[in-house]
């Protein structure tokens, strides 16, 4: 099967809106935290070591969050 150049386009630039979405969340979960009491609170919660990881396949943008 052979990939067109508009679909290989098409791919790339939707692999590049959720990698950019991925870090959006990322550092908004992060700001989150350190202003919210309330996520803050329900974040100490976690045990330590907690990872979140939301991954897109196959070898797509990863998100990992570290607790």
């Amino acid at each position: 099967m052979e990939i067109r150049p508009l679909q290989m386009l098409t791919l790339r630039a939707r692999r590049s809106y959720v990698g950019a979405m991925f870090q959006i969340m990322g550092r908004a979960l992060q700001a989150m935290t350190e202003i919210d009491g309330e996520a803050c609170r329900e974040t100490r919660q976690l045990p330590p070591g907690f990872l979140f990881e939301m991954r897109v396949l196959p070898s797509g943008p990863v998100m990992v969050v570290e607790h």
